[in-house]
């Protein structure tokens, strides 16, 4: 069995590897992108798989799935929106973002790294346009002319577009990483069982009841 290491330790490592002013939100950011990459597998897996598995949720339990799909795609949402966010919102409010991150860690990256990394993250700004107007007008506040339909809608995002974000993410966040010396973490193979437990527990459920009325029958 492999070391498992607990999350003071690996804040501790965080800490020490990054730069002095940015370890501790390096460590908030990394442990952010793991729940937001757990938040989509989840989605996927329920949502994202194929259509028969999306019609076995609505036969068992249709309006708890219906919540469950709109709670973890605008956690999803927000949880993007607050990476992307600004370092600073005013003033006197900072944000724990990549802007941020960057911002601490620009001094001490290479200048052909720097300005790939400030190209990538420009990337993401922009491919995260429409994720933020959700976040900001639907999600997190309630625009009142997008509820009341007046003649403003907002456009939906893709899985495909959520996808190519979170590859961004991941490779802004692993070349930081590499950078300061902590390897590479595998954002994308997070492990969500219960997930897949629960879809075999319904599909195990539905063969027995097929099987129990083909036996009464």
């Amino acid at each position: 069995m492999g070391l498992q290491l607990s999350e003071k330790n690996i804040k501790k490592g965080f800490i020490e590897s990054f730069p002095k002013d940015s370890g501790e939100l390096a460590y908030f950011l990394w442990n952010d992108i793991l729940e937001l990459h757990y938040n989509w597998k989840n989605y996927r897996i329920f949502f994202g798989t194929n259509k028969d598995r999306v019609e076995l949720l609505n036969r068992f339990a249709p309006n708890f799935f219906g919540s469950l799909h709109d709670i973890l795609l605008h956690n999803i949402i927000l949880s993007i929106g607050r990476l992307t966010d600004p370092a600073s919102s005013g003033k006197e409010k900072d944000n724990a973002s990549f802007p941020m991150l960057l911002q601490r860690t620009n001094k001490h990256l290479d200048k052909n790294r720097e300005l790939d990394l400030q190209a990538t993250l420009k990337e993401l700004s922009l491919k995260t346009k429409k994720i933020r107007d959700l976040r900001n007008k639907l999600i997190a506040h309630s625009d009142l002319n997008i509820k009341l339909n007046k003649n403003e809608t907002l456009p939906g995002v893709s899985r495909t577009e959520i996808e190519n974000i979170l590859q961004i993410i991941r490779d802004i966040f692993n070349s930081l990483e590499w950078t300061f010396g902590r390897g590479n973490t595998v954002f994308d193979e997070i492990i969500a069982d219960d997930a897949e437990f629960l879809i075999d527990l319904l599909d195990e459920k539905e063969l027995l009841t097929k099987k129990t009325k083909y036996d009464l029958g």
